[in-house]
């Protein structure tokens, strides 16, 4: 299922339908892909803090119904010498 397809069966863009919300594929990261979505709001900041939650939500529940999990990255440390390990000593 694409984002845009699930994204598109949300409540606010089921609202947001006549202005239009577009979703593009920026980029390939460590973990993830990563997309710019542009959508219509108010002008006053709490218009774009909510809109901004709701937009976030839409995708987060797109993604869910999907089965499509957001990846953590995972870091492997490697060095050229063993690292020495010591043993804290006890309080008593």
């Amino acid at each position: 299922m694409s984002v845009r397809f699930a994204t598109g069966a949300s409540a606010f863009a089921l609202q947001n339908r006549l202005r239009g919300i577009e979703i593009f594929a920026q980029a390939f990261g460590s973990s993830s892909i990563d997309f710019e979505i542009t959508w219509w709001t108010g002008s006053r900041p709490i218009d774009i803090r909510k809109s901004k939650d709701e937009v976030i939500e839409a995708v987060k529940a797109a993604l869910d119904n999907a089965a499509i999990e957001i990846p953590f990255p995972y870091r492997t440390l490697t060095f050229k010498e063993p690292l020495p390990v010591e043993q804290a000593k006890s309080a008593s």
